[in-house]
């Protein structure tokens, strides 16, 4: 055997080996690390809306009124009529706020339709699976706020609804576009151990060549 022969198959073959090994073991945990990631995407995420009063307190307090954001998932106001349970629970809270309302601003029942039509206006552009909550914690929130303030109350409880909203929402849309990205790392992972899972059973080949020769 050549001295050149020596150094490929002493040398170079274990190096190459080695790399695939090494490639091998980065494609899996690329695939490993990708597939991680992708079913816990899968995985049910927090899409209840909650705001307490003591958050809306504390904004009032800071005096951090921001505008209203434009919300992307506004039910239609034209749905079925059908009175059925949700609807009639909305139904009720709305009166239950608006009678509450009308009671601690000491307001005559004239202002009713005006204060109630205002309520139907916000939850029109809440998720229809967000309205329950939304009216939930109004009603606690304009309860326990002070009178001479419930305004105030009033604007900052829609202001962080809309907020935590919008943030679920950015947070499914983030999830949905790093899908792709993980998926072509995974392909990526599987791709690189396929590749040199055949450049290791080659070297083996023709390692085991070179003895019967």
């Amino acid at each position: 055997m050549s001295f050149l022969n020596k150094v490929e198959s002493k040398v170079f073959f274990r190096l190459v080996r080695v790399f695939s090994f090494f490639m091998a073991f980065i494609g899996l945990i690329m695939l490993i690390y990708a597939l991680v990631v992708i079913v816990g995407n899968f995985l049910p995420t927090k899409s209840s809306v909650e705001v307490s009063f003591n958050d809306v307190q504390k904004a009032i307090k800071a005096n951090s009124y921001q505008e209203n954001p434009d919300t992307t998932n506004a039910t239609n106001s034209n749905a079925t009529t059908q009175i059925n349970e949700r609807t009639q629970y909305i139904q009720n809270k709305i009166t239950s706020i608006t009678q509450l309302i009308l009671k601690k601003l000491n307001l005559p029942q004239d202002n009713f339709e005006n204060i109630s039509n205002n309520i139907v206006s916000n939850i029109n552009n809440i998720d229809a699976k967000y309205q329950k909550s939304y009216l939930d914690g109004l009603y606690e929130v304009l309860e326990k706020a002070p009178a001479n303030k419930l305004d105030d109350y009033y604007r900052q409880y829609n202001d962080l609804f809309n907020q935590k909203i919008n943030s679920i929402i950015e947070s499914k849309m983030k999830k949905q576009s790093s899908q792709s990205t993980y998926l072509i790392i995974a392909l990526s992972g599987l791709g690189v151990i396929f590749m040199y899972s055949i450049i290791l059973a080659l070297l083996a080949i023709e390692r085991n060549t070179r003895k019967e020769n």
